[in-house]
C-alpha cells in the first residue's frame, strides 16, 4: 500500500504543478502526511526487528524494551498522518464548496478537532510518566519512575479512534452532499463521490485499531499488539489513496498529459503507435478492397450486359430460322 499511496501521490503533485499549474495547501499537507506515514512504516520495520510479532516470553529484556520504545514512538507519527490526511481532504472540499458559509466552517471546525485531539494525544502518551524513558524502561525491574493511571492513556486512546473513525466517515460521506449541487453531468458526481466516500474503508479500519488498543496492556504485547499494528498501517495508506484518486482525472484524461503519452515521451516509443499503424494499414487494405470489389463489380457487369445482349441474339437467330425453315 505504501508504493501505490507515494506513486498517487507523485501523480498528484506531478497534475497540480505541470498540467493545472496550481499547487494547494491541501497538496502539501498530503506531502506531510505521506512523510509521516512512511516514518511510520520504517519504525515498525525496528518494531518487528526488536521483536514485535514474538512472544514476550522469548524475547530478551533490551529486546522487549526497544520493542515497547518503537510501539510508543509510533504515536506522534501515526495518528499525525491519518489527521494530516483528513486535513487535506477537508482542504480539497474547500474546493468544491460554492461560497456554502455552513459547510466552510463545519470543515474548518473540523479541521480544528482533528488537530488538538491528535495533539492531546501525544502530549499525554509522552507526559504520563516521569520520567519520560521510564514508560518503556519500566519493563525492567530495576528502573524507577512514577506513571498515571493506566486507565488514562486506554481512555482517551478509544475516545480519539473513535473520533478518527466518525471524522473518516464524514469525511467519506460529506462529499455527497457537496458533489451534488455541482453543475456537472451526473456520471461525474457519481464517480467523483464514489472515490471520495472509499474512505469509509478508512473509518472501519480506525474503529478496528481502536478495539485492538486493549492488547497494548497485555503482557505479552509483543504478539497481541500485532493487529494494532496492521490496522493503523492499512488507515494511513487508505486515507492517502483515496484522497490523492480523485485529483489525478486530469492526468489520465487530457489528450496533451494523457498517461500514456508521458510514457511514450519516457521510453522514446509511441505507445498504442502500433496499434495506429494497424489501423491504418487495415483501413488501406479495406480501400483496396473495395476498389478492388468495385473494379470486379463493373467488370462482372460487362460481362454480363455482354451476355444479356449475345443471348436474345441467339434467340432471335433461332426464332428466324425456325421461321424460315
Amino acid at each position: 500500500m505504501g508504493f501505490v499511496g507515494c506513486s498517487l501521490l507523485g501523480m498528484r503533485m506531478y497534475t497540480r504543478a505541470v498540467i493545472i499549474k496550481k499547487i494547494g495547501w491541501d497538496d502539501w499537507i498530503m506531502v506531510i502526511a505521506v512523510v509521516l506515514a512512511v516514518i511510520t512504516d520504517i519504525i515498525v520495520t525496528l518494531m518487528v526487528h526488536y521483536g514485535v510479532g514474538r512472544h514476550a516470553f522469548y524475547l530478551e529484556e533490551d529486546q522487549r524494551v526497544n520493542a515497547i520504545y518503537m510501539i510508543w514512538l509510533s504515536v506522534p507519527f501515526s495518528p499525525g498522518s491519518a489527521a494530516f490526511g483528513k486535513v487535506s481532504i477537508a482542504l480539497f472540499l474547500m474546493r468544491l464548496i460554492n461560497r456554502n458559509r455552513r459547510q466552510a466552517l463545519f470543515l474548518w471546525g473540523l479541521i480544528f478537532l482533528l488537530v488538538v485531539v491528535n495533539l492531546v494525544l501525544i502530549v499525554i502518551t509522552f507526559a504520563q510518566c516521569t520520567p519520560v524513558t521510564y514508560l518503556w524502561d519500566r519493563v525492567r525491574n530495576v528502573s524507577q519512575g512514577t506513571c498515571w493511571a493506566p486507565t488514562v492513556q486506554q481512555y482517551y486512546g478509544y475516545f480519539q479512534g473513535a473520533f478518527s473513525a466518525w471524522s473518516d466517515l464524514v469525511l467519506a460521506l460529506f462529499p455527497i452532499l457537496i458533489i451534488w449541487n455541482l453543475q456537472m453531468p451526473l456520471k461525474t458526481k457519481l464517480g467523483i463521490g464514489f472515490l471520495m466516500s472509499l474512505g469509509a474503508i478508512a473509518a472501519a479500519a480506525a474503529a478496528v485499531k481502536t478495539a485492538e488498543l486493549r492488547n497494548l496492556s497485555t503482557p505479552d504485547f509483543t504478539w497481541d499488539a500485532v493487529l494494532l499494528v496492521y490496522w493503523f498501517l492499512a488507515e494511513n495508506w487508505i486515507i492517502i489513496i483515496c484522497a490523492c484518486v480523485p485529483t489525478i482525472k486530469p492526468l489520465l484524461t487530457n489528450g496533451e498529459w494523457r498517461l500514456t503519452h508521458l510514457l511514450s515521451r519516457i521510453t522514446g516509443k509511441s505507445i498504442g503507435s502500433s496499434s495506429l499503424e494497424y489501423n491504418n494499414y487495415t483501413d488501406q487494405e479495406n480501400s483496396y478492397n473495395l476498389e478492388s470489389s468495385h473494379q470486379r463489380l463493373h467488370e462482372r457487369a460487362d460481362i454480363l450486359e455482354g451476355d444479356s445482349m449475345n443471348l436474345p441474339i441467339q434467340n432471335n437467330d433461332k426464332g428466324s430460322s425456325r421461321q424460315s425453315a
